[in-house]
């Protein structure tokens, strides 16, 4: 979601090629700074030159990306560990082929946050346009 960045710059014509050899095309680049569980403990990581491409419903971390900003990567068991200065950044678990990070779950006021509130206009136009 474009609102998550807490830096964001627009770009035209770039795009992002996905595992099905297919494109899709990026609307800006980016800040992302995430909450993420390491070893039971939460700890913010903020990703930089993150892609923002909108009609992907979900998320995606570059492995090639990481290993080009020094970041080590094992992938075993089921289990994703990113070490980033030979410390634990993030770690994942595999579901589905994928593996995804462990995050905290957003909170209400975590989404609010991210996500803003509608003002009076907007507002307004949702209650004419119902």
């Amino acid at each position: 979601m474009r609102e998550c960045f807490d830096d964001y710059e627009t770009t035209t014509g770039r795009s992002v090629t996905i595992a099905d050899k297919g494109s899709v095309a990026t609307a800006g680049v980016g800040t992302v700074v995430l909450s993420v569980i390491v070893h039971g403990k939460t700890r913010k990581i903020k990703l930089e030159k993150v892609l923002h491409v909108p009609t992907m419903s979900f998320n995606l971390m570059s492995v090639g990306m990481m290993e080009e900003r020094d970041a080590e990567k094992s992938f075993k068991g089921g289990k994703a560990i990113i070490n980033i200065g030979h410390k634990v950044a993030a770690c994942g678990t595999r579901k589905s082929g994928l593996y995804h990070l462990s995050t905290v779950p957003m909170s209400d006021a975590a989404a609010v946050a991210c996500l803003g509130h509608v003002n009076v206009a907007g507002v307004k136009r949702m209650i004419k346009n119902c």
